[in-house]
């Protein structure tokens, strides 16, 4: 056993330090695993390529396959002569080339094999493109692997925002909705709302508190609404939320106000830090309430 255990370990030397084989393929050879191999190296003191080691025999081995493979081609290292040169030249005047003016639409010859697949057409623009058979890798952008056909990200976002406004303009969905975020979420008025409310029990304004997703419109939910059946609304802004540069439209007051108007409401929006002047913000809602 101990003559069978140096044979081996000199076998590894050979084909490891003689052979410039990988760890892997020494292991192939001897018909064991890559850690045994391991091992065996280490206990017998044979010393492990570092990086820079396996770079350069890497590329040793690559230039000794290719001598050997220039070997073998006869025409390696030849070159035409004039004769030659100018008999293919006259012979290929007038020619040709089989794909000169096909697109990949026309003909399907100009796809590599990996990427043919099967003629479709999007279901958006009409362009004509080939989908590939198999079903996309996690590679693949997103709007391949959504059902449907669709030959770009553009035409994909196209239809999905046409798919998002009908399902938004449908109220039983709305309702559906705002029904299950309130059960998932339990909203409670915040603290700009509970000031709001403690003025207006104070003061004792027709509006109440709907922010719970008690009232949709459409696919927003105002923070309160007049109490006696008038199309009056009013928001509460937060001063970091909805004074964002990058805020959307529907958040800046504007667009909140011009939303709503489109559905026969009136708004008013009050910003979180004017809560401070009680003074103010009742002149206003009594303004609104009463003056518009």
């Amino acid at each position: 056993m101990f003559r069978d255990k140096l044979t081996r370990r000199a076998r590894i030397e050979e084909l490891y330090w003689g052979q410039y084989l990988s760890l892997e393929d020494t292991a192939g050879k001897l018909g064991l695993s890559y850690r045994r191999v391991r091992k065996i190296m280490r206990e017998g003191g044979i010393r492990i390529r570092s990086r820079s080691e396996s770079f350069h025999v890497s590329r040793k081995v690559h230039e000794a396959r290719q001598e050997q493979m220039s070997k073998k081609n006869p025409v390696q290292g030849k070159k035409h002569t004039p004769e030659t040169i100018n008999k293919v030249r006259k012979a290929s005047l007038g020619r040709t080339s089989w794909n000169k003016g096909l697109t990949k639409e026309d003909d399907s010859r100009l796809i590599s094999k990996k990427r043919k697949g099967v003629m479709v057409v999007c279901q958006i623009c009409g362009k004509r493109f080939y989908k590939p058979r198999r079903p996309p890798s996690r590679g693949s952008p997103k709007y391949i692997e959504k059902p449907g056909v669709y030959c770009s990200k553009e035409c994909y976002d196209k239809c999905r925002s046409e798919l998002a406004k009908k399902v938004w303009n449908n109220e039983d969905y709305c309702k559906n909705w705002a029904e299950g975020m309130r059960f998932a979420y339990q909203t409670k008025p915040n603290k700009p709302e509970k000031l709001f409310i403690n003025i207006i029990e104070e003061n004792d304004f027709s509006y109440k508190y709907v922010g719970d997703n008690s009232l949709r419109i459409g696919r927003l939910n105002p923070d309160f609404a007049h109490n006696n059946g008038e199309m009056k609304l009013i928001e509460i802004f937060g001063d970091y939320w909805h004074n964002r540069s990058d805020e959307r439209y529907l958040g800046t007051v504007k667009g909140r106000i011009e939303y709503f108007k489109e559905r026969g409401y009136d708004c008013l929006v009050l910003w979180e830090h004017e809560l401070n002047n009680k003074q103010n913000i009742i002149y206003k809602v009594e303004t609104f309430t009463g003056g518009i």
